[in-house]
């Protein structure tokens, strides 16, 4: 006679093989504090992958005029470069997009592995700019 904790097991491994079976289209997390969204398409031999994030609001500048300062001159400079994953939305948020393509079609181990390189490969730039900003959760 099975125990309770052999047909709760079973009953977890059972939900994440269904789960495993589903193709992963959009994967909500929370990085550093900073909220993002990976939204995942699915080619014939590809995978392309958009990563969101909002990185923060710019203070105002009687909130914290030197970080003020420094987030708006990160973001001018951005700007600059043919590479531009940060956007000012509402005059006053900065948010974060970046467009990847895999020549192979992903699992859903290979989304999170390229999310976690695409992260780390970036990360001083993510967290210099937000660390000038004021977190909006």
């Amino acid at each position: 006679m099975p125990s309770q904790l052999h047909k709760s097991v079973d009953k977890i491994i059972s939900h994440l093989e269904m789960i495993e079976s589903q193709d992963l289209d959009r994967l909500d997390f929370s990085w550093k504090g900073i909220p993002f969204t990976a939204y995942v398409e699915n080619g014939k031999a590809s995978t392309e992958i958009t990563l969101t994030g909002t990185l923060g609001r710019i203070y105002y500048t009687a909130e914290n005029a030197a970080k003020r300062k420094s987030a708006l001159s990160q973001y001018y400079m951005s700007r600059r470069s043919k590479h531009r994953p940060y956007n000012l939305v509402n005059k006053h948020e900065i948010h974060f997009k970046e467009k990847t393509i895999s020549r192979n079609k992903l699992d859903h181990v290979g989304v999170i592995s390229a999310v976690t390189y695409i992260l780390l490969a970036l990360e001083n730039g993510l967290l210099e700019f937000s660390s000038n900003l004021k977190s909006i959760n």
